[in-house]
Formats: structure tokens, C-alpha cells, sequence
């Protein structure tokens, strides 16, 4: 399959994730139940002639479920629309699912490549995606869509802008998505957690998404005529059912939302509905001016959460992730090379704490307590730390080749503890994912370049 030879590090962010919307249409007729404070009220906004597969004057509330697709790495494809039958094999799938809505990833750096430079090639086949779907009964919320920015940002492990909305004092080289030991070695699959760690330890996104926020500024206002120019393609599309500004942001104002729906309305849309998401650092946002608004948090399965947290602890662990970071330190010691290393093991740190945030408590009846997980790993934190400071300081003379090798045989040492209090059974994650994440089991053991 075409998407198999890519692992799209966000695996377990969109493909399995079901939204559903209830939207309350235009005059209820008198026999339906009760609307309780849970239904969105859009009955200004949606017309029931317009929902999908309802025909003319239904007078009824419809519920859209369905599902995200996203291409969120070059080449950019959503679909093959090369053919009549490509696009059948694609979309008719969701269409016999019974699925009658979608979220439809659009990327900025797909569009915009080059400041000021549009690949008009790609919002045509966006738009076609839209219609392909409307034909086949399926809505579509337009997200324009965004995880840590961009992929020059976050360690390389983020994407959807494009790189000339990075500061180049921000910049960093993007993972190779094609290279599992890239992947790991930028910590990508805890992206998520890099990203909240910044919420108190400040790092690029606070320098990108500063940027962003910044009204008038350069990349706020490519920003927006970028959403306008979108808004203005898919002018009288019935199948668009909402706009998403932007995905999951770090940070976000409600100016930006009312900002974003001015130029959807500039672009030809009549009170169009705005989808807002909370930010990770402000997500008690005051509500935005904007006249049909649906508030849109994301909800993540904790296994989809663990799964990545495993895979990241096996590479360190298992797959000689921190035992190759402390050779690459000590054939060439500096400053430089000991930061990265450190990287590496403090990761390790933080996963293990994520990883306890997620599965402590009582599950079933039975207690689980990851105290000695967490200090153990800190003490190997600590100890590599010193011993690393100390290869540093002593590098140009014969101490420093001892301390090179004290620090080699202490990080054997420290991974073969590791390996006993996160791997070992009774007492680390294997029973733990099986104990408390059955469902975990088929992806557990899989390689990663097979998740996709």
C-alpha cells in the first residue's frame, strides 16, 4: 500500500479517532425529542435541504460521524485522483462504513512551499477531495491542519507550516519519516510530550507560535490570506460543513479565531462555522465573536498515548538507543555531543514519568505504584550526568580516556538496570500494556516501520 513505506509519526493521532456532531437543524419538528445542552445549536447556519443524503425539508437532527484523513508529508496526497477507480478505492470504503463526515487535513507548507509562491495543483486536488466526498454522501471540516508547528521545528518532529514561518534561530532539520533510528533518535514518537514539557521549560514553540499570534505580523498575515484563499476555492461547495482554524496549537487567541472567520467570510462565506480548539498552554480561551462557533477539544485513548511512549522506551532501553548516544559522546567528547546525549537519557526521564502519569492508580482492583520506575531512571539520569561532566573537563589528558571508559561501563550498567525495572515481567510494562491495555497487543511487538 502506498502509505506503508512511510510511517507518519502522529499514527496514532487521526486514524482511528471517531468525532461525532450533533447538529440541530433548522425548526425541529414537534415529534423529536427534547434537544438537550449537548447538541450544537447551527439551525441558522445549516440548512436541512443542504445536509447531506437528507433531500429537501427533512426537519430533522442529523449525526455526523466519521473520521480524519490527512497527508501530512511530501508528496501531500490525499487521494489518488488519477482515476475514477482510484478515488472509488478510496473513499468508497468510508461511504459502505456508514460514515457521513470527515475531517479533511489541508497543509500550509503543501501550499505555500515558498513565501508568496501558491501550488495552485494542490488546492485543486483538495477541493476535488471535497467533492468526491459530497458525492458520496460525506461532509467535510476543512482543518487546516498543524502538529508542533512545522516539520523544522520541535526536533524535527513536527509539520504542516512551512519552513519560512520558522525563525532560523528555531530551525531544526526535519526527521526522516522514511528511517526508523531518525525517528527514534529525535524522540518523535513522544512528540507530544516534548511539546507539553515546553509549557514549563520554554523552547521553539514558544518562538514560532509567538510568531503566529503576532497581529499584523508577516506569518499571521500569510496566515490568514492563506485561509481566505482556501475559504475562496471552496465557495458554494455543499459538502464543506466547518472550517477548522487551526489543529491542537501550542498557543492561540481568540483574536486569531475571529481573525480567521473575517477572512472566510471576505472570501464569500455567510456566517460560516468555525471550529476553535483549545491551546496547550490557554485553553480557557474567552469565547470568540464569531457568529456559529463549535468548540472543539480532542480526546486521546490513553493506549494510542502508551504505545508511543513504549516504542520510544524500547528503542532507549532495548534497541541500544542511549548505549549509542554515549559512544557517539565519548569518540568525540565536547559540550556539544555530552548536550545531546543528555537529551537522550533526560527524554528517557520524562517518557518513564508520562508513562506513569498514564497507568498508575487502581485498574481492575489492582494497585499499580511506578515509584521505583521513576527513581530508578532518575538515578541513571544523574549518574550519567556526572560521569559525562567529567569526560568533558578532562578530555585533553589521560584522565579523560578514563573517564570516557568509567562512563561507557556505567551506561552498561544502567541500561541492564533499565531493562530489568521497565522490561521485566511482574514488576514492569510488559504486564502492565497486557494487564491493563489488551488491545495494545497486536501493536506492541510490531516493528514501527509496520504501524502505518
Amino acid at each position: 500500500r502506498q502509505g506503508r513505506r512511510r510511517w507518519y509519526h502522529h499514527y496514532y493521532h487521526l486514524f482511528h479517532h471517531l468525532h461525532h456532531i450533533k447538529v440541530d437543524l433548522h425548526h425541529q419538528h414537534e415529534h423529536q425529542h427534547h434537544i438537550g445542552p449537548d447538541h450544537l445549536d447551527l439551525s441558522d447556519q445549516v440548512r436541512d435541504a443542504n445536509v447531506v443524503g437528507c433531500g429537501a425539508s427533512s426537519n430533522r437532527t442529523v449525526f455526523l460521524h466519521g473520521m480524519n484523513m490527512a497527508a501530512k508529508m511530501p508528496p501531500f496526497q490525499l487521494v489518488d485522483l488519477s482515476s475514477t477507480a482510484s478515488i472509488a478505492a478510496a473513499l468508497d470504503p468510508l461511504q459502505r462504513a456508514g460514515f457521513n463526515f470527515v475531517r479533511l487535513a489541508f497543509t500550509w507548507e503543501a501550499y505555500e512551499p515558498v513565501q508568496g509562491q501558491y501550488n495552485t495543483t494542490y488546492l485543486a486536488q483538495y477541493v476535488a477531495v471535497v467533492k468526491a466526498l459530497r458525492q458520496r454522501g460525506i461532509y467535510t471540516l476543512v482543518d487546516f491542519h498543524q502538529d508542533s508547528f512545522s516539520r523544522w521545528s520541535l526536533n524535527g518532529c513536527g509539520e504542516g507550516f512551512p519552513q519560512w514561518t520558522v525563525p532560523s534561530s528555531a530551525q531544526h532539520d526535519p526527521a526522516d519519516i522514511t528511517s526508523v533510528d531518525s525517528l527514534m533518535a529525535k524522540m518523535c514518537p513522544i512528540w507530544g510530550i516534548l511539546e507539553v514539557l515546553q509549557v514549563v521549560v520554554p523552547g521553539d514553540m514558544q518562538v514560532v507560535f509567538n510568531g503566529l499570534l503576532q497581529p499584523g505580523g508577516t506569518v499571521q498575515t500569510a496566515f490568514l490570506a492563506m485561509i481566505g484563499k482556501v475559504a475562496g476555492a471552496l465557495v458554494g461547495e455543499t459538502g464543506v460543513f466547518a472550517f477548522d482554524v487551526i489543529n491542537e496549537p501550542f498557543m492561540v487567541t481568540t483574536h486569531l479565531y475571529e481573525a480567521a472567520a473575517a477572512a472566510i467570510e471576505s472570501a464569500g462565506w455567510s456566517a460560516p462555522i468555525v471550529a476553535v480548539e483549545p491551546g496547550t498552554t490557554n485553553s480557557s480561551n474567552t469565547r470568540p465573536n464569531i457568529a456559529n462557533v463549535i468548540y472543539a477539544p480532542h480526546h486521546y485513548d490513553t493506549r494510542f498515548e502508551v504505545d508511543a511512549v513504549y516504542l520510544q522506551l524500547k528503542y532507549w532501553v532495548q534497541e541500544s538507543g542511549i548505549l549509542d548516544a554515549v559512544e557517539a559522546f565519548t569518540d568525540d567528547p565536547s559540550e556539544t555531543t555530552r548536550e545531546s546525549m543528555m537529551s537522550h537519557v533526560t527524554g528517557l526521564a520524562n517518557t518513564t514519568v508520562a508513562l506513569t502519569d498514564n497507568l498508575s492508580g487502581v485498574v481492575n482492583g489492582t494497585a499499580y505504584n511506578f515509584t521505583g520506575m521513576v527513581s530508578t531512571v532518575n538515578g541513571v539520569v544523574n549518574t550519567l550526568d556526572s560521569y559525562s561532566k567529567a569526560v568533558v573537563a578532562n578530555n585533553d589528558n589521560f584522565l579523560g580516556v578514563v573517564e570516557a571508559w568509567v562512563l561507557k561501563e556505567a551506561a552498561e550498567v544502567a541500561v541492564a538496570l533499565l531493562n530489568a525495572t521497565l522490561f521485566v515481567p511482574v514488576i514492569g510494562l510488559f504486564p502492565v500494556l497486557s494487564d491493563i491495555l489488551p488491545i495494545l497487543g497486536p501493536f506492541t511487538d510490531s516493528a514501527v516501520s509496520d504501524l502505518a
